[in-house]
């Protein structure tokens, strides 16, 4: 659920308050929002077929302890941190399948997914759109984004900046 996932995480940012909009770097989140598929996936498709496509990066537990480790080491990108961690636990509630993928270790283990190649995987699910659900989701994701950045281009293209006068530093008019 690609879009999914971003059309969701978007939704949920532009319900929020405009002190959480001003903190929010939107890149950092729909990165933090992908994270635990590009993660998980990847390791379960290149490493080996028995980790799971939802494993470390899709538990709280697991997340937490990576984002403890990353602002004490760095503190200057707490920020960064916090807002792509936002993006994870967001995945997470969207992804939600049991409490044992998300509370992991502490909540029994991994779930082992199908064995399928990527590219199995891929035409399973966009061109024979099995499930066909998922497929749906996927098209009025895209919908919906595609409606709200056009809402997003009309508001900020009227937009301009002053044109400054040569030779100053004021904008014309002033």
């Amino acid at each position: 659920m690609i879009l999914g996932h971003i059309t969701n995480t978007y939704m949920l940012y532009s319900l929020s308050g405009k002190k959480v909009r001003r903190m929010v770097f939107l890149p950092l989140l729909f990165f933090g929002a992908l994270l635990p598929d590009i993660g998980d996936k990847g390791l379960h498709y290149i490493v080996t077929a028995s980790y799971p496509g939802r494993g470390l990066l899709h538990s709280v537990v697991i997340l937490s302890a990576l984002l403890l480790i990353l602002v004490i080491s760095l503190k200057k990108y707490k920020t960064v941190w916090l807002t792509i961690y936002l993006g994870a636990l967001l995945h997470i509630a969207q992804d939600w399948s049991s409490a044992t993928t998300a509370l992991w270790p502490f909540y029994g283990p991994w779930e082992i997914g199908d064995s399928e190649t990527i590219l199995e995987k891929f035409w399973r699910t966009y061109i024979d759109m099995s499930p066909l659900g998922l497929w749906v989701v996927e098209m009025v994701s895209l919908a919906y984004c595609v409606v709200l950045l056009f809402a997003r281009y009309k508001r900020t293209r009227g937009r301009t900046t002053p044109e400054v006068k040569e030779g100053t530093s004021q904008p014309e008019g002033q």
